[in-house]
């Protein structure tokens, strides 16, 4: 199994070749860092396929040997990381925050030291992270319990608990379910997960001070200042299976990929105001 990262100067509308990598393990998100040009890239799985993983940090250039890429995976405080699925980086505040999916747990990093300043434990496979900007926390995506249950934690800086935003799933999440499972063991236990939703599922608008998630055919959106919570299911537009979502800073609307529900190979993009409630409009995406 292999995976490349690709650049591209959108500008110039053209691959930035020297900064691609090809790496032999499972990627599952990538993020940048604003000021530096960095991007931090969430690997669960190793070359061969099991459930391992670790997070590396690549210079803006890395094949020009420049800088040298940054790996965390071990740390003199905790435990290894084990099917991380998610890093974000704080970049305002020289922190990257890390879903450390197989131990149940969330780490915030200092990027200078690489030592881990908080450590959030008791979060059922948190699979997904926006990190507020504005002041310094995280919303984590993960699950409530192993049934129908997920739900959106907000934490602040230190790891204290701000808020918990519970919403239904459709399908039943079972530890023993799922044919597309994976093994994901820890010091005290073995337990085996479903294929978690992807890392791009959340996404956190610094302007408006709000934080978006998408589950099945639901797009909810929290505005933190009151922390009031809107649903809005866009199966009425015939489409379903969301799996990302991202926001345009300048006007607020969001845009999330999902199916159409007529089929589940063909995808389309989608745009939906900022005070989710309007359908504003989708595109077809060619696979």
């Amino acid at each position: 199994m292999s995976e490349i990262i690709y650049s591209v100067d959108i500008n110039k509308n053209s691959s930035i070749t020297l900064r691609d990598i090809i790496r032999l393990d499972e990627i599952k998100s990538v993020d940048v860092d604003q000021t530096s040009g960095k991007y931090v890239v969430s690997s669960p799985r190793n070359e061969s396929g099991d459930v391992d993983g670790e997070v590396t940090i690549y210079p803006q250039s890395p094949q020009l040997g420049i800088d040298v890429p940054i790996v965390l995976k071990d740390f003199e405080q905790v435990s290894s990381l084990y099917g991380p699925y998610d890093s974000r980086f704080d970049y305002i505040r020289r922190k990257l925050w890390i879903a450390d999916t197989g131990n149940n747990r969330v780490l915030k990093i200092n990027i200078d030291t690489r030592m881990v300043e908080t450590i959030i434990t008791d979060i059922i496979y948190p699979h997904a992270l926006a990190v507020n900007i504005n002041k310094g926390g995280v919303f984590v995506k993960a699950y409530s319990s192993f049934d129908t249950t997920g739900v959106v934690y907000s934490f602040s800086p230190s790891g204290t608990q701000l808020a918990k935003f519970e919403y239904l799933l459709g399908a039943t999440f079972s530890s023993s379910s799922s044919s597309s499972s994976e093994t994901i063991s820890s010091s005290t236990s073995i337990d085996v997960i479903p294929t978690l939703p992807f890392a791009s599922s959340i996404v956190y608008d610094h302007v408006r001070s709000r934080v978006w998630w998408v589950a099945e055919t639901k797009i909810y959106m929290c505005d933190t200042r009151n922390m009031q919570v809107n649903v809005y299911d866009i199966s009425a537009s015939n489409i379903e299976n969301l799996r990302s979502i991202d926001v345009e800073l300048s006007s607020g609307n969001v845009l999330v990929v999902g199916n159409f529900i007529t089929s589940t190979v063909d995808w389309t993009i989608a745009q939906i105001s900022r005070d989710n409630n309007k359908f504003l409009g989708n595109a077809y995406i060619a696979i």
